[in-house]
């Protein structure tokens, strides 16, 4: 039924539109306690059947459901009839699942208000809320909610670990809250916290383009920030702890550091004792070389020529050992200089294979060569091509059992790279080891390896001298079938036919 107007009032007027468009119930009772008005959803509420201003306050409280755990409303009335004229605010739980906040406030005039709001929703989503904001405080990680309008919604206790010092506040706009950790000089950031800070980490917040990383707490921790933004703009923050990952790649870095300058000083002192050990062999090979010839006249005993001579070669081979040491030593540290020229790579490999053929002839071992004619000239070290294929041959013959063969092939590939292929049908190398054979000084610990000798400094070498001009070194073997080097070098170090340009 519709409700009763409110009775006229010589003391106030209460506008009875206004009072339709009130979402609670309301119930006015004049000084007598007699009701003289009330609102539609104060009738559909307290569904107390007809009202009349005859009704008393006791008697429209008396319809009520009283509290969980009270008989009638009677039980909760008795500081109202004790003469205080106000109730506490009571909850009200109803068999349907509802929920009520009734609520008495005395008026001017000794009036009273009875105010019945419907708090269902509102519960519900404090329910809601209290179990979300239960799960975010188990969450390890620190986690900040922001609602649409950039205020603080919701923080874990992860965060306030993180910043201790925090100064939060349920509904604080975002931009306050950075400003009050600049003001606490709280580290979020590898600068100091300043205001171009706080422009910046707001740029950050709303011109998201990926997590990033910040310096955060009193620690000084590392975090990896992400943000993700909810359909109606709620915007959950998140941090990651990174610490133990950066100091790994700090220290990591710092090893690294550590490594190129001890690497540099090891070439530095071995290109320098190089210089050293060079100049006293020049005159052990001079003078076993005058000694061995007898080029000051005879000296009796034949085996003082024959000392001699190998007094002679133990220098020669002990001077070779250096120098590939001095080479390797600069290239490391990066002095080593390429003296370039332009060069008949084929002529460079005939005039090798001559130094290698007694060598070859002596183990048994045959060497069979493929060169593509009419090659153009190359602009290259020529000492260093030719020690590239020194090394390469010597390798190939001394690791190639009697009966077994050495190919060496020189062409273009596809008319431009320069490619040069030495293999061999030797003893191989292990899977396991053939990324450690690069490694200056490395030698694969088989028997038949060991005795056959090497300094373990020929395939290094190649591989820095080729790397030197530009090319490609590629290593290819199997252990008991052979190996197989493969150096590619940059067509644009060929002299063009036609234009005479490099």
């Amino acid at each position: 039924m519709p409700p009763i107007p409110l009775a006229t009032s010589t003391t106030i007027e209460i506008d009875q539109a206004l009072l339709e468009v009130l979402p609670q119930g309301l119930a006015l009772f004049g000084p007598d306690g007699r009701l003289y008005g009330w609102n539609r959803a104060f009738h559909e509420m307290a569904a107390v059947g007809p009202l009349n201003p005859d009704s008393t306050l006791k008697d429209v409280l008396r319809c009520l459901p009283g509290p969980r755990g009270c008989a009638s409303a009677a039980e909760w009335l008795d500081p109202l009839w004790s003469g205080e004229r106000r109730l506490p605010l009571t909850r009200i739980d109803l068999p349907d699942g509802r929920i009520w906040e009734v609520r008495l406030n005395p008026l001017s005039d000794q009036r009273m208000a009875l105010i019945l709001t419907d708090i269902t929703e509102m519960e519900r989503r404090s329910r809601h809320h209290s179990r979300l904001a239960e799960l975010v405080n188990l969450t390890p990680l620190p986690i900040l909610v922001l609602d649409p309008q950039e205020r603080v919604l919701m923080w874990n206790r992860a965060f306030m670990t993180m910043n201790p010092k925090a100064q939060l506040e349920l509904g604080i706009p975002f931009e306050d809250m950075l400003i009050r950790y600049a003001e606490t000089e709280m580290s979020w950031s590898s600068g100091d916290p300043t205001p171009d800070w706080v422009t910046e980490r707001l740029s950050q917040h709303r011109n998201y383009r990926g997590p990033f990383e910040e310096i955060m707490g009193p620690e000084e921790r590392w975090f990896l920030t992400s943000e993700h933004t909810a359909g109606d703009g709620t915007t959950l923050i998140m941090h990651l702890d990174i610490t133990a990952q950066k100091r790994a790649e700090q220290a990591a870095l710092q090893g690294r550091d550590l490594a190129d300058k001890a690497n540099r000083a090891k070439s530095e002192f071995l290109a320098n004792m190089s210089h050293e050990l060079r100049t006293p062999l020049n005159a052990v090979m001079g003078f076993s070389e005058v000694l061995r010839d007898q080029l000051l006249g005879p000296i009796g005993d034949p085996r003082y020529v024959e000392y001699a001579g190998d007094i002679h070669d133990s220098g020669a081979h002990l001077l070779d050992l250096v120098n590939t040491i001095l080479d390797l030593s600069k290239i490391e540290a990066g002095q080593f200089d390429l003296t370039e020229n332009w060069i008949d790579v084929a002529a460079e490999i005939h005039s090798t294979l001559r130094l290698i053929d007694m060598r070859a002839h002596e183990a048994g071992v045959r060497v069979k060569t493929t060169i593509e004619p009419d090659m153009p000239a190359f602009r290259a070290d020529r000492r260093a091509i030719r020690q590239m294929v020194l090394n390469l041959l010597s390798n190939a013959v001394r690791f190639t059992s009697v009966g077994g063969r050495v190919e060496v092939c020189l062409c273009r590939r596809n008319g431009r790279d320069l490619v040069m292929r030495v293999a061999d049908t030797g003893i191989g190398i292990a899977a396991e080891d053939l990324s450690r054979v690069l490694e200056p000084f490395f030698q694969v610990t088989a028997a038949q390896t060991v005795e056959r000798g090497g300094t373990g400094l020929g395939l290094p070498l190649v591989k820095a001298l080729t790397e030197r001009h530009g090319g490609t070194f590629a290593l290819d073997s199997e252990q008991g079938v052979g190996t197989t080097v493969t150096l590619t070098l940059p067509a644009e170090r060929f002299r063009h036919a036609k234009t005479g340009r490099a």
